[in-house]
């Protein structure tokens, strides 16, 4: 979201006259806080997630006093998901435009039947190791070749946060979301030294490592193997910001 647009609306007026106005100035400013982090979490905010964000209290405060609402565990705050849409609106109508300014350049092949001889002599020419060799193996070795790079090429594109809870929810992954996606946004989206290729591949890896590590937890705490992966999941989110916690 941050790249879309880094700040949402906030108008005076309905702040004045809604019903958080009228609160202690000490909720005024978790409220401010608690608009941050939905508006971080692109509107998608669970009410498990925000309780550890916040104490709980603080969240039913503002359910009670019907400031934010609640649907299937979700909370909804109306002003801010009217924001939302809109963005997502904007963004379907770029990328119709984009795909039919693509298509509008689009230029077909020409369609031919050379020979491997011919086709020497044409642009595929300067792609062999030694041009007067013009057997069809070469040129087909070529034009692997040109593939393989290609694929090596590939740019990598940074996931958004939303991305990454929708794969670990579907694939039910034991990985905090939002951990993952400070950790490698800390580091420059780099696996040690080298720029990460499959941000997949690495939530994979998290969730291996975490399964791994909640039964020995489990086993020395004496809890329940649910217990010990959410211990694991809030550990992990409390080191992204510093916080040393030993769970062992």
């Amino acid at each position: 979201m941050s790249k879309d647009l880094p700040y949402f609306r906030f108008y005076p007026g309905e702040w004045t006259g809604g019903r958080i106005f009228k609160q202690p100035a000490e909720m005024k400013g978790h409220f401010i806080d608690i608009l941050c982090r939905y508006w971080k979490n692109e509107g998608n905010y669970p009410y498990e997630e925000a309780i550890l964000d916040f104490d709980k209290s603080i969240i039913d405060f503002f359910l009670e006093k019907k400031i934010i609402t609640k649907e299937n565990e979700m909370l909804q705050i109306e002003f801010m998901d009217e924001q939302v849409k809109e963005i997502e609106q904007d963004k379907k109508k770029k990328s119709k435009a984009g795909k039919a300014s693509a298509k509008s350049r689009y230029v077909k092949p020409v369609e031919h039947n050379l020979t491997p001889v011919e086709l020497c002599s044409t642009d595929l020419q300067h792609n062999l190791t030694d041009p007067s060799d013009c057997s069809a193996n070469n040129i087909n070795n070529n034009r692997s070749i040109n593939n393989t790079n290609s694929n090596n090429n590939k740019k990598f594109i940074k996931p958004t946060l939303l991305e990454i809870k929708n794969y670990v929810l579907e694939n039910k992954y034991n990985v905090e979301p939002e951990a993952f996606f400070d950790f490698y946004e800390s580091k420059g989206w780099k696996v040690g030294n080298q720029p990460m290729k499959n941000w997949q591949a690495a939530v994979r890896t998290w969730h291996s490592k975490n399964d791994r590590a909640s039964p020995n937890i489990a086993n020395k705490l004496g809890v329940s193997q649910k217990t010990a992966n959410n211990m694991q999941v809030v550990k992990g989110f409390l080191e992204t910001r510093g916080i040393k916690v030993n769970a062992e």
